[in-house]
């Protein structure tokens, strides 16, 4: 059985293979077991877990803040398939998922554009990106949107799934799909996500 010294004395880049095999809840846990492995899950997580990590397949540095600030401004919630490689490490998955309120999707979809991503249009869909958002407004607010459930059903019986539009951008090898939501972005991203 190795004594402490000797697990003291492994490499760094050793450790950060061992600790890119966990899972978060696994490293959170094995950082618990002692300071010094706190010290190191506390370095890797550091390292590891940043916003340029986790978004830098898709944007340059020079676009990481103004992406940010883009966020911020719109309400726009990123997840999809690389997200998750942002977890477990697989740096493969290109793909991502945004998440807005449809009245934000003008905002991103001009921003994705203006930044080299090219609208790529599904069949169904206008060949420019501001002509099927047009569409999809006009669309959306001649609709109505009264749910009528009878007093004597169960509200729990009803999944809402506000995702209204999909719009897919691409740039290189990345994709990046812009979801657009009837309402709270987050919730379309629970619907969206959360099988």
């Amino acid at each position: 059985m190795p004594n402490e010294e000797s697990v003291c004395n492994l490499p760094c880049k050793l450790w950060w293979l061992i600790f890119k095999h966990m899972s978060p809840v696994d490293l959170a846990v094995f950082s618990r077991c002692s300071k010094m492995f706190h010290e190191l899950g506390t370095c890797f997580k550091q390292e590891m877990y940043t916003v340029e990590r986790a978004l830098g397949k898709f944007l340059s540095d020079v676009e990481m803040g103004d992406y940010q600030d883009l966020q911020a401004e719109t309400g726009l919630l990123v997840a999809g398939p690389g997200v998750l490689g942002f977890f477990n490490h697989n740096d493969d998955l290109r793909d991502y998922d945004t998440f807005c309120d449809l009245q934000q999707c003008g905002i991103v979809g001009t921003w994705y554009i203006s930044h080299g991503f090219e609208f790529e249009p599904s069949g169904i869909q206008l060949c420019y990106f501001a002509n099927d958002l047009a569409r999809t407004l006009d669309v959306q607010r001649s609709q109505n949107h009264v749910l009528a459930i009878s007093i004597d059903e169960d509200i729990r019986d009803y999944v809402h799934d506000n995702v209204v539009a999909v719009w897919t951008f691409k740039r290189g090898c990345g994709m990046v799909r812009l979801l657009a939501t009837d309402g709270i972005p987050l919730k379309g991203l629970l619907s969206v996500h959360s099988s």
